[in-house]
């Protein structure tokens, strides 16, 4: 009985990082979206660049590493540097687009390029610098799934589970971010904010991962059940959906 209740206990404490995760996603998106506004000069251009850079990030990260976490063990390890990579990178982004924006105005005075070539330009740097937090944020769902799913049968409640406490979290930081954060704190306060959110999810799945583990090595024979059994994310019967932009 007191396996079966740690078991819970460590499953309920995933579930709630995954819904600080999912909420901190979409106030990025908010985020970055006004950002990009002043890099486009244009709503539209701003929020098609963050959407597509969302979805592509999330398929390659969803896609990389689910392969990834089938050949190496220890997904909370994983999940941890996922999400501090994430917050660190959140408050590097804004020091990217103000160079991007200097690269913009140098190419633009050199050259003299035409709007179109121009948005063209805008559009693959903006795309580049992005989709390097969305791929690691396109990788927390499998590499969770890894450690919460125990058996085959389990696969889909699992990480329907994970996914909808996901989306959930994501509802939530889409209205704080646009309704309450930014509006009391401003763009840069959100952000220091929502990297510090990050910086503690990961850090409390190193705590975690540490009780898990303790005595033994993540990837010896001892470890728990979840480690042991739990089906290929990407090449079994059942494989784990690619996330949408709402899923981060």
């Amino acid at each position: 009985m007191s396996i079966l209740m740690a078991e819970r206990r460590r499953t309920g404490i995933i579930y709630l990082l995954f819904l600080f995760s999912g909420f901190t996603g979409l106030v990025y998106e908010v985020l970055w979206t006004r950002m990009f506004v002043l890099v486009f000069g244009a709503t539209a251009f701003a929020v098609s660049t963050v959407l597509a850079a969302f979805m592509a990030g999330l398929a390659l990260g969803s896609f990389y590493f689910g392969r990834f976490i089938d050949k190496r063990g220890d997904p909370l390890r994983l999940y941890a540097f996922l999400e501090i990579s994430i917050g660190i990178y959140a408050l590097v982004l804004p020091f990217l687009v103000s160079f991007l924006n200097s690269i913009y105005l140098g190419i633009y005075q050199r050259f003299s390029v035409s709007f179109l070539t121009m948005s063209v330009i805008r559009f693959a740097l903006s795309f580049i610098v992005l989709m390097v937090p969305t791929t690691l944020m396109g990788g927390t769902l499998p590499v969770l799934s890894k450690f919460v799913v125990i058996r085959q049968e389990s696969l889909g409640l699992g990480v329907g589970n994970l996914y909808s406490i996901n989306t959930i979290g994501g509802a939530v930081g889409c209205f704080a971010a646009g309704f309450i954060l930014i509006a009391l704190m401003g763009i840069r306060g959100t952000i220091y904010i929502t990297a510090g959110i990050n910086m503690a999810i990961g850090a409390a799945a190193l705590v975690l991962r540490a009780r898990v583990y303790e005595g033994r090595r993540p990837d010896s024979e001892e470890e728990p059940p979840a480690q042991q059994v739990i089906p290929s994310t990407t090449t079994g019967k059942m494989p784990v959906p690619p996330r949408t932009a709402y899923l981060i």
